[in-house]
């Protein structure tokens, strides 16, 4: 990105000065993190991502609308000042202060951001304006995953399993062969735990025979309660099973990702497997 482009960026994000994709090193992993089956993600400092609150998914929204915007006008090797989106969002959501945002953050949003799976941060060093602050993006998938897809694969055999966090891209299916249990594309990202992907599932299976159950025929309804009652045995552990994400843009990321097989689609050679 050549430095002519940046005014026309401030002129879309006021006071912002994007951060030209250069010494990209990844600090994430500096920031301690607490550890134990807990459905949200730990942040640093002991920090815990609610991911189940409204206030909180507001706010990844607007992150999220921010790094899609410079990602469009910049490009995806753009950094964004955590300062400067911080002040844009504290005034765009109608919070008094910083302090206001941080309550409903539960944390900073320095912690918020390092929660985030698909977000890459670290401490500007290329003596740039912002050079020695925080800032971050939205993280680029190989490009062997962007051009094939991908498909990982969890083996859920402890409780820890299923308290990985999941980021589903729109284009993302999550599949339980053993089950045939199939969660389809969406129209944003979803972020949360693996568990809580697959009781949603089951709760908006409930709903839609609560709303459509008149219409339904006896057999039809028992076989969606059935199918709802096999998933949820299933999150009790009886047994190690499989849970599949398959994703044609290759952008969905599961972190902790120790022991999840990804392969390319179509393509029979494993990719990775981190032990």
């Amino acid at each position: 990105m050549s430095d002519n482009e940046l005014p026309e960026l401030e002129e879309v994000l006021p006071s912002l000065k994007i951060v030209p994709g250069e010494g990209e090193t990844d600090h994430k992993e500096d920031i301690p993190r607490a550890e134990g089956a807990d459905p949200s993600r730990i942040g640093g400092d002991d920090y815990i991502l609610n991911l189940g609150n409204q206030e909180v998914e507001r706010i990844l929204n607007e992150v999220e609308e921010n790094c899609d915007l410079v990602v469009e006008t910049a490009g995806k090797d753009a950094w964004l000042p955590s300062e400067g989106i911080q002040n844009i969002m504290i005034a765009n959501l109608g919070y008094e202060d910083v302090d206001q945002f941080e309550d409903a953050l539960g944390g900073t949003f320095q912690q918020f951001l390092n929660a985030l799976p698909h977000m890459e941060t670290k401490i500007q060093d290329d003596g740039s304006s912002v050079d020695g602050q925080f800032v971050f993006k939205l993280k680029t998938p190989p490009a062997a995953y962007e051009t094939h897809g991908i498909k990982m694969t969890i083996k859920v055999s402890e409780s820890k399993d299923l308290w990985r966090t999941l980021m589903k891209s729109p284009e993302a299916t999550i599949i339980i062969p053993e089950l045939e249990f199939e969660i389809g594309a969406s129209v944003k990202r979803q972020i949360d735990a693996v568990y809580n992907h697959c009781t949603t599932a089951c709760f908006n299976l409930g709903q839609h025979i609560r709303d459509q159950g008149g219409s339904m025929s006896a057999d039809t309804k028992e076989k969606i309660a059935d199918c709802i009652d096999q998933v949820n045995n299933l999150l009790d552990i009886p047994h190690p099973w499989d849970l599949v994400i398959v994703d044609p843009s290759g952008k969905s990321i599961v972190e902790p990702n120790e022991g999840v097989k990804v392969e390319l689609l179509g393509e029979t050679t494993k990719v990775a497997d981190v032990a």
